[in-house]
């Protein structure tokens, strides 16, 4: 039986975001060992979906029941959910504080298969994003709560800022290496490496690793051979003599500002220095713990065994204690245009031009569009088992030093890069939540539906919103602003918070 709750919540403030990192230096993979400690682990994946999906696919019976019954939208099969659909009264003009529905997720078409994780897992519904303008992709403005100019960053990304905070990256010797690791899938082979999705900054673009082979080589292959760790021992050689010289050179030089930049860049070098020490204490670490390390992927791979192949490595590097923080892009910026998905209504055609023809079927369905959508929500629910492979390999793998499992202690995000739509007005940034219960997230298999932004008022709420409850609570800080959205009310979504 469905049961839907009206839930309202205290304001909760923030800190202010912490500056700086080594952000250039961060697809060396550098690692240090997971310990205990009194402080509970924390841990943020996101997956980009690029160009968006059709948010229906996350919408469980009872939502679908609900929706028209609250005086919204009658979600239907053959038109794809989302702001240009769904405005006016997406989900009901009368609509004015969050609705609760406690309906099987299992009954929405993406979400399938994902069995018992199910109960661990909440769907949010009814967020906006405008500050990022919408159009195709967001870029660094879905991360960012800003707006990406001529392809340039206007703020830094949540992955940066949550690889920041002491509270999950940890100090001293439980601090991870790695900030945050950054992998995609692009159409083109040649763009390897991207720099269209994080950022550290204001015109600061962060690269993200398109080649699953490359990420695998950067992450894996030092776990998993004598070679890969050698390159460690190598890049710390390199490091110590880069040590060496602004050890001689800044004696040589007169005080100010040209010493000043010798000892900062030396603090950095040292910084590395560290993270190599401890990245070899995991290499031993992780061949004594029995730790299955996926095979390296070899060949070329269609975009959806890319995808899992780049999940796989992100789920070793999780769990052997590599970073706390990842994101993986699914043909993220610009990436989406040309894939070929080699499968069904997919195969042969260019994604962009598909997705045109996806958007356009808002009469009656003919057969050839029936197949189209079919194989598009076919390559969403993939996208999203592919995001919960990771989630069951951290449910199946006991806390090291805390309670309950690494799941527990992780949140995993599903969302499109564009919010909803293939021309999106950014209005409408449907989304998927799992884990993080040992650490204040409240899923509990549960569908929250927030007032939209065409009838909701003051009392609709946006995606800052949710960057504010994961950079904050969730990540044991207090977070007083982040990006650039002017909030009616900046409380971090009390709804999702345990």
């Amino acid at each position: 039986m469905t049961k839907i709750q009206r839930t309202k919540g205290p304001a909760l403030s923030r800190r202010r975001l912490l500056q700086g990192g080594l952000a250039a230096l961060a697809l060396s993979p550098v690692h240090r060992l997971v310990s205990a400690q009194a402080a509970p682990s924390r841990r943020f994946v996101f997956l980009l979906s690029g160009n968006g999906f059709d948010g229906s696919v996350l919408m469980s019976r009872a939502t679908r029941e609900w929706i028209p019954m609250n005086g919204g939208r009658e979600v239907l099969d053959h038109v794809r959910w989302g702001d240009g659909y769904g405005a006016p009264r997406a989900y009901g003009a009368s609509l004015r504080s969050p609705e609760v529905i406690d309906g099987d997720l299992t009954t929405a078409s993406g979400l399938a298969n994902l069995g018992p994780l199910a109960s661990k897992s909440a769907v949010v519904l009814g967020l906006s994003s405008r500050v990022t303008g919408g159009g195709h992709e967001t870029m660094h403005g879905l991360l960012s709560s800003t707006r990406t100019i001529a392809g340039a960053p206007s703020g830094r990304t949540l992955d940066h800022h949550l690889a920041q905070l002491p509270s999950v990256r940890g100090v001293g010797g439980s601090r991870t290496p790695i900030g945050a690791i950054r992998v995609g899938v692009h159409h083109s082979t040649n763009a390897s490496i991207t720099y269209d999705s994080c950022a550290s900054g204001p015109g600061l673009a962060l690269p993200t690793i398109n080649s699953a082979q490359a990420a695998w080589d950067a992450y894996v292959g030092p776990l998993a051979s004598a070679d890969g760790a050698e390159r460690i021992a190598r890049r710390t050689r390199y490091l110590e003599l880069a040590r060496r010289d602004a050890q001689r050179t800044a004696p040589s030089l007169p005080p100010g500002s040209s010493r000043a930049q010798v000892a900062t860049y030396q603090a950095a070098v040292e910084e590395l220095l560290a993270d190599q020490d401890r990245f070899g204490e995991v290499i031993e670490s992780t061949r004594s713990s029995g730790l299955v390390l996926p095979a390296r992927p070899e060949g070329e791979l269609a975009p959806l065994e890319q995808l899992r192949a780049q999940c796989a490595t992100v789920s070793v590097a999780l769990r052997a204690g590599l970073t706390n923080v990842a994101v993986i892009g699914m043909g993220t910026g610009s990436g989406f245009h040309g894939f070929d998905y080699g499968f069904g209504a997919l195969a042969g055609a260019q994604n962009h031009g598909l997705r045109h023809v996806f958007a356009a079927g808002n009469g009656e369905p003919t057969s050839a569009r029936e197949d189209l959508r079919r194989d598009f929500r076919r390559v969403w629910r993939e996208e999203i088992e592919a995001l919960a492979s990771i989630a069951s390999d951290l449910e199946a793998t006991p806390e090291p030093g805390g309670s309950g499992t690494m799941l527990d202690h992780t949140v995993l995000v599903y969302v499109g890069d564009n919010g909803a739509e293939h021309h999106a007005s950014a209005s409408e940034f449907p989304l998927l939540l799992m884990g993080g219960g040992e650490i204040g997230l409240r899923t509990g298999g549960r569908t929250i539906v927030y007032p939209d932004v065409f009838d909701g008022g003051a009392a609709h709420r946006q995606l800052t919103n949710l960057w504010l409850a994961l950079g904050g609570p969730i990540a044991g800080e207090r977070l007083e602003r982040f990006g650039a959205a002017n909030l009616e009310d900046p409380m971090p979504l009390p709804e999702l918070l345990g």
